[in-house]
């Protein structure tokens, strides 16, 4: 239940909190007195709360908008696939179901909190498989789009005819 709360507390953090609670106590043993206008305080806080959370939203706008290109991709490969006529229906339940593993894949990945992206590399790879067993069938442009973002030296293996 704690668990997504945890992560943030770090080294740092156990610091930060070790200064607040001991600067006050020095401050009343020593009978340190002193009188700072709160609006320099307010400003050194929010300040960098702003940009931070600024930062924050900027990330999570550009990961949505990877994530929205992903899909919109492969949406648009299922659909090339779908109405190929040089595919047969087994072929085209066969890469529907390997749409549909990357998907399902890539949200997995993203609910959990691991960084090695092994699964989704081996998931993109029965696409590219599928594409290169069926290059000579598969109609010039929808093999260029199948390939589009791949590496150049895939691509080159891609073309190959």
């Amino acid at each position: 239940m704690l668990q997504p709360y945890l992560v943030i507390i770090n080294h740092r953090t156990w610091i930060a909190l070790t200064i607040a609670i001991l600067t006050p106590y020095v401050c009343f043993m020593y009978n340190i007195d002193f009188n700072i206008d709160l609006t320099l305080i307010s400003i050194a806080i929010i300040f960098p709360l702003v940009f931070t959370i600024r930062g924050s939203f900027r990330r999570r706008e550009k990961a949505l908008e990877h994530l929205s290109e992903f899909r919109s991709s492969l949406i648009t490969l299922n659909y090339f696939f779908m109405n190929s006529a040089s595919l047969t229906e087994e072929q085209k339940k066969e890469i529907n179901e390997i749409f549909i593993n990357i998907s399902n894949t890539l949200m997995a990945h993203l609910k959990s909190n691991g960084v090695t992206t092994v699964d989704i590399d081996k998931t993109m790879q029965q696409v590219y498989d599928f594409v290169l067993a069926r290059r000579k069938v598969m109609p010039r442009t929808a093999l260029r789009y199948a390939i589009e973002k791949m590496p150049d030296e895939m691509k080159k293996m891609a073309m190959e005819r």
